[in-house]
This record gives structure tokens, sequence and C-alpha cells, in this order.
């Protein structure tokens, strides 16, 4: 074997040409797409000393909305880029907030917009998330970077990397020649490059299989011209639709329109293989065919800019998997290099979020010699069960998505997981913590198998729901339990004060998880509302119930009767049939 200073990316790293001196750093960045530039910024606001390197394969500026996909933000990726980032002004002035999820549920052939079931907002959430154009927030970004004396190379190819003991050393080349630099971290931030999942061995396989095709339009559609019923208008009573993220929902796929503020609209189809495969929509006139068979009043306002596209883009096979994403030995990974789930719930820059906070506490606590033996393990672990709790909302879920009862229980259950206990600890900044997270691993160990027990339920259910719902909005998000989980987020909370928050949380869950079994179970047994259920244990095979200690053991809780009362929003079968126009009208709008 040669001798590794024999190498000639080390030899030049380490010479003694004022050239090369420069051109060491305390980080360098593959990437300097979103992951990396908010972490270039993350870390210059934790550690202002910190010298950076970003290493970019494509040209500044982006583009204006033809560039990336990743344009809705949820809670935590909203959050990141307001209050840790500190780009709130940007975000406000030139971005779009965001009216919320919306979801319109298929309804025989999709031809009127007013029959689907809708569930989605009627009024603004206190606690605010963005539509991005992600070639403005880039540009942006770098812009940021380079005021907070970042170095960037663009248009630059990885030819080699060393990982070294004591520092990294990377061999990179662009048009004007090769150079070299080193850094005491390296960070993945390459995007679905991969630079150091395939340089590491560390792909990890996920049976998530689903696939995606998307363009944009330069002129916006908005879902609210697709008919001129005065009721179904009347059911927003402050907002509007075409600010949310509106999903065209049928069983194995969705379809997301997304406003962006350069004036385009962001158009996707997103489906399950099994179900919708690949081949029928992953061209643009095979996306138009596709949209006149499952969507054609999306299709109609697509064709009429079909001559004006401004790009078109696929991915197969969306989810990604690592074996490791943080090491001892001084490197990282982040955003699509490493794990990445489903772009249904736009959690996209929630897990950048999630990881960039990692992996600057790793930085900062290295160059403060101060670092807990392990901690790099410890993270990886705690990004591992987060994806693994998150993927099970997605994995094997897609049959699912044109049934509108089931898909509104599920809607309730996913909201409450997601911002009763993930989100709230990174809005109170613990979830880094790795001493806080040490206390609280019975919740999390409890979650995660009530996760699973959950989804599980959700699929046997759409078995048996067979009913087809119509003419109905449903704003499910002014279910008490939601409105509850979702202003706790607008409160900071003492490290106890949190612990108990986090308690009842779960306590909340653990109630909603019967309660929606007592719904679900109607199909195989009538379960008395006063009969305890054990959450650890639902099922909806009658033979399994004496065996797993359905109605039995410490963990079985009892739904409260309020809690019971106010489900009674999402139940589609209390909203009687329409008989005639003046009969809709007054049914648009329905509160609890």
């Amino acid at each position: 074997m040669a001798d590794i200073n024999d190498n000639p990316v080390r030899k030049a790293a380490n010479s003694g040409e004022e050239t090369c001196k420069k051109a060491y750093y305390d980080v360098a960045i593959i990437g300097a797409g979103l992951a990396g530039l908010t972490l270039a910024l993350q870390l210059k606001r934790a550690r202002p000393a910190t010298s950076i390197l970003l290493i970019e394969r494509g040209l500044f500026p982006r583009p204006e909305a033809a560039f990336k996909v990743g344009e809705s933000s949820a809670e935590i990726g909203a959050f990141y880029l307001r209050e840790i980032i500190g780009i709130r002004q940007h975000l406000e002035q030139e971005q779009l907030t965001k009216f919320g999820l919306r979801f319109f549920f298929t309804q025989q052939t999709n031809q009127d917009i007013t029959r689907r079931v809708e569930a989605g907002r009627s009024l603004p959430s206190p606690v605010a998330t963005y539509q991005l154009d992600r070639g403005r927030l880039e540009n942006y970004l770098k812009e940021q970077a380079i005021v907070k004396g970042c170095d960037l190379w663009e248009g630059c190819k990885i030819r080699e990397i060393e990982a070294g003991a004591d520092a990294h050393y990377l061999g990179v080349s662009d048009q004007a020649g090769e150079k070299t630099a080193a850094a005491r971290w390296l960070v993945d931030a390459s995007g679905r490059g991969s630079v150091l999942k395939r340089r590491f061995g560390l792909k990890a396989e996920v049976e998530h299989n689903v696939n995606a095709a998307w363009f944009r339009l330069p002129e916006m559609i908005d879902i609210e011209n697709w008919s001129d019923q005065p009721g179904w208008k009347e059911r927003i009573i402050k907002g509007e639709r075409w600010l949310s993220t509106n999903h065209l929902v049928g069983a194995g796929y969705w379809v997301w329109l997304i406003p962006l503020a350069s004036g385009s609209i962001s158009v996707g189809i997103v489906a399950d293989e099994k179900i919708h495969p690949f081949e029928s929509y992953n061209r643009l006139d095979r996306a138009l065919d596709w949209l006149q068979k499952y969507e054609p009043q999306c299709y109609e306002a697509v064709k009429a800019q079909a001559e004006q596209v401004q790009d078109f883009k696929v991915q197969k096979h969306f989810a990604l998997n690592a074996l490791q994403v943080f090491s001892e030995e001084r490197w990282a990974v982040t955003g699509e290099a490493g794990r990445f789930l489903d772009p249904l719930y736009s959690m996209g820059s929630d897990f950048i979020g999630i990881s960039n906070t990692f992996i600057t506490n790793l930085i900062y606590h290295d160059f403060n010699q101060d670092d807990l033996p392990g901690s790099a393990a410890f993270y990886d672990q705690i990004h591992a069960v987060t994806y693994d709790v998150f993927l099970q909302i997605y994995q094997h879920q897609y049959p699912l998505f044109g049934n509108a009862q089931v898909m509104l229980a599920k809607l309730v259950w996913d909201n409450s997981l997601y911002w009763g206990f993930v989100t709230l600890l990174f809005f109170n900044r613990k979830l880094a913590d790795l001493g806080y997270m040490g206390t609280i691993y019975d919740l999390t160990g409890h979650l995660a198998a009530l996760q699973r027990r959950m989804q599980a339920l959700f699929r046997a259910w759409n078995e048996l729901e067979t009913t087809e719902y119509r003419d109905i909005f449903v704003d499910y998000l002014q279910l008490p339990i939601l409105k509850e989980l979702n202003q706790a987020l607008t409160v900071k909370y003492s490290a106890g004060e949190l612990r108990r928050r986090l308690e009842r949380n779960v306590a909340l869950l653990d109630q909603l998880a019967a309660a929606l079994f007592y719904r679900a179970a109607r199909s195989v047994a009538e379960i008395p509302p006063g009969q305890p259920v054990n959450p650890l244990a639902l099922s909806l095979n009658r033979q399994e119930w004496e065996k797993e200690g359905l109605f039995a053991g410490e963990e079985a809780v009892i739904p409260s009767p309020e809690l019971l009362k106010e489900l009674e929003l999402i139940w589609l079968e209390r909203y009687p049939e329409p008989r005639n126009e003046a009969e809709l009208s007054l049914m648009q709008k329905i509160e609890i």
C-alpha cells in the first residue's frame, strides 16, 4: 500500500505554498444548496470565527421558479429558517406565507372540485410556514454566506477525497484547472449526488418506493377559479386557497400545486410504483395524459400553459436512507445526501434543520474541546429513530390516499404526532440537547411503538371502509386537540415544564389512538366507549385481541367523552347527503 503522504491532494494541502495555506478550513461543505448554505450560516451564528469553504458543482445566481423541488415548508423547517438561521425578513417579504396543507379526495372522475371531500384550514395558523422559491432563497442565502466570511468555490467537481485523522483532504477541479483543500470537518450536503454516502458505502435500502415528476408554469393556477359555486368559495373564512399546498389525492397518488413568489406555479405528481407505474408520467406528454385521466380539472388548467412549461424533472425512488450520517471522525451528512422521506407533508427542510443543528453542535463542541464521547453516535441514533417514526407515515400507505374517511383520521393522527413531540422539542431547542433527550427516552420509545401500531391500523381500516363521500368540507384543524398542540408551539417552556408538556401530549396521543380505534373497529366489533384499550396492542384482527392484551394491562386507556365528541367533526357519515342546491349551499361551511 502506498504511503498516504504520497497522495497529491495531501501533499498539495500540506505544502508551504501560500495558495495552499489559504485552502485549509475548519469546515468544508460539499454542496451549496439549501442544506449546505443554511449549515454554513448556522455555524457562523454559533461560532463566527469558524472558517468555512463551500464547494458547489453548479453556478450562481440560481434561476427563479424552475430550479429545485422542495418548495413547501412545514413547521420545523419554517422555524429553522426564521429563528435559527434568522432570515425572517426575507421569508416574509420575498417568499409567500403558506395557508397550510389542503387535501381534495377523489370523487368519481374528479370533474368537479366542489364535490370532493375537502380537508384544510378555514383560518390562518398561528405558526407561520412558507412557500419557497428555491432559486430566490438560495441566491439570498449565498449572499449572506459570503457576507459572513464563507468562501465559495463554484462550478467545481470533487475529484478525490481522503479522510484523515487530523484533517480531510479534497481534490477539486473547475474550468481553471485543479486545486486542493483541507479541513478539520467535512460535511456532505451534495444532495442526491451523495458524495460521502458513496465514498464510505453508507447507502441503506428503504422499502418506500414512490416516484415523482414535476414542472413549473409561468402563470399562477388558482384552484379557486375551478368553480363558481358560492357556498364552496365561502368555506374559507379568512385566507386564500391558492396559498395552500393543495393536494389532489387519489388511491396511490397525489398531485401538488404550490405557488411561488416569482409568480410561477409548481405542479407535481407523486405516486406509488405498484399502483401508478413511473413510465405512465415520466415525460411531459405522459404526465399530461396522466393528469387528463386522473385529475382532469388540473389538466385543463395546465394545458392552457403547456407550451410555456419552464422545466420538467423526474425522480425515481424518492425516499433515501443511510447507515450513518454523523461520525466521531469529524465528518457528517445532511439533506438529501443522507436520509430523505417523502414530500407529502413537506418535511424535507425539517430534516435539513434537524441534521444541521446536530452537526453545528458537534462542530461547536469539538472546537471548544467540550464534546461528549459518543455524541455523534447518539445524534445518529436520534436522527435514525426520528426518520423511522416519520417513515411509517408514508411507507405502504399510498393505497389509503383515495379513502377520505381513513385519511381524515390519519391527518389528525399525523399532525398530532408531529406537533406534539418532535416539533415541540425542536421549537424549544431540546432535540439536540443530549442530556435532555436522555431523560425522555421512555417517551420516545413509547411513541415509536405507538406509531407503528397506528399506521398498521389505518391500513387495515382502509380495507374495511368503502363508503365514498362527497360535498363535504372539514376544517379538521379546528379540532380542540390539534388547536391545543399547535398553540403549544408558540410557548417557551423550561426544561421541567417541557417534560410535563411532553408527558401530557403522549397521554393525549394514547387517548387519540384509542378513540380512533373505537371508530375503525366498528366494522369488526362494537367497542363500548368506556372500554379501556391498550394503545400498544391496537389491531383490527379480532383473533389478536386477547393474545396481545388489547383490553388489559397498565397501558390501557379510556378516551375522554370530550375527545370522542370532538372527533365527530371528522366522521363523514354525520354529514347528510345534500338533496338540492339550496341545501348544499347551507352545508358548505360546517363548524364544530
